[in-house]
């Protein structure tokens, strides 16, 4: 008996998914913990699929996002401006939609170049003050993807079933420290195009993180955290992330647990590909239990109780990376 193929549908996405397929996506970012935004260019590599050979528009999904220009990559170094509009789409986003040129009409894969700016209202991005956090003596920012809230931080297609690689470069205030799911390639001080003495002497004040996530996961658990952070080693492959003044109680707290947990976790569900299992331990005003970001899952810290005791609500978390993973491969 042949099975009838089932159009793919998502009401909570304005992108067409059986005609274009973003495959990955490149971040630059650029944080302004003052003014609460993010100064970005998103790249996004997309295949066109079956029902898109002859589409010469793409609707990609955004919210609270300032777009200032929308390229198309035609070859390695030849780009073009490409018409776009934002149109409504429902309570919790808009269309952004992009009218390819005549030049891609024989591209089946093409790169578009999109520059825009957060606004502090974004309900992925979440911002807090100094106060709120449990130092008390920087600021603090995170993002929160799920269900369908990235589409605040970078345009994207926003839905489960759209899986992509993804590449960051985040600059942010010397001060203060990068995480995202993703693995860190490096750290290093910005230096800006611009040779201007003035943009030099910025340059002193930030430090740009690189990352790299090679496995393709849906664009919802693309994350990221920028604060007062330090990191200590609890297993061969796992680490705490969280401000300084909590550090030893949460070391303390999962030291040789999380590996366990991966160790019991395998056998039930297969191997964790992901190499790392890291847990930021998030501010006090953080307001979930948790979020299963590959790499990088954020915890509440009310889950340090001192006595390991509420360890098991991260363990909860553990198992879902490794089930969602088993679903994506």
């Amino acid at each position: 008996m042949t099975v009838p193929q089932m159009e793919v549908v998502d009401p909570a996405t304005c992108a067409a998914l059986r005609e274009f397929h973003t495959h990955h996506v490149d971040l630059e970012l650029a944080v302004d913990m003052a003014k609460r935004s993010i100064s970005s260019v998103a790249t996004l590599s997309v295949k066109r699929l079956g029902a898109g050979l002859e589409s010469t528009v793409l609707r990609l999904d955004v919210f609270h996002l300032t777009i200032h220009s929308v390229c198309v990559a035609l070859q390695e170094d030849d780009t073009i401006p490409a018409q776009w509009t934002i149109k409504p789409f429902t309570s919790f986003g808009e269309m952004l939609e992009i009218e390819l040129p005549d030049e891609l009409a024989q591209q089946s894969a093409f790169e578009l170049t999109i520059r825009y700016e957060t606004d502090p209202e974004s309900p992925g991005v979440c911002w807090l003050e100094k106060e709120q956090t449990a130092g008390k003596q920087l600021p603090f920012v995170y993002t929160q993807g799920q269900e369908v809230l990235n589409r605040s931080f970078f345009p994207c297609q926003d839905s489960p079933s759209v899986r992509v690689t993804y590449t960051a470069s985040v600059v942010v205030p010397r001060e203060l420290v990068c995480v995202m799911s993703a693995k860190l390639c490096a750290v290093e001080d910005y230096v800006p195009d611009e040779e201007e003495e003035a943009e030099k002497q910025v340059a002193l004040t930030k430090r740009r993180f690189t990352f790299e996530m090679k496995q393709s996961i849906p664009v919802y658990l693309v994350a990221m955290a920028v604060g007062d952070l330090a990191e200590a080693q609890v297993g061969p492959r796992s680490s705490i992330w969280t401000e300084p003044c909590m550090l030893e109680t949460a070391t303390r707290e999962f030291d040789g647990v999380l590996e366990n947990y991966l160790t019991i976790g395998e056998r039930l569900f297969g191997e964790y590909q992901w190499e790392r299992y890291d847990v930021l331990v998030m501010p006090p005003s953080f307001p979930y239990g948790g979020m299963e970001n590959p790499r990088l899952t954020f915890v509440s810290p009310c889950t340090i109780a001192g006595d390991k005791s509420l360890v098991s609500s991260t363990v909860t978390l553990v198992f879902a990376s490794l089930c969602e993973l088993r679903d994506m491969y």
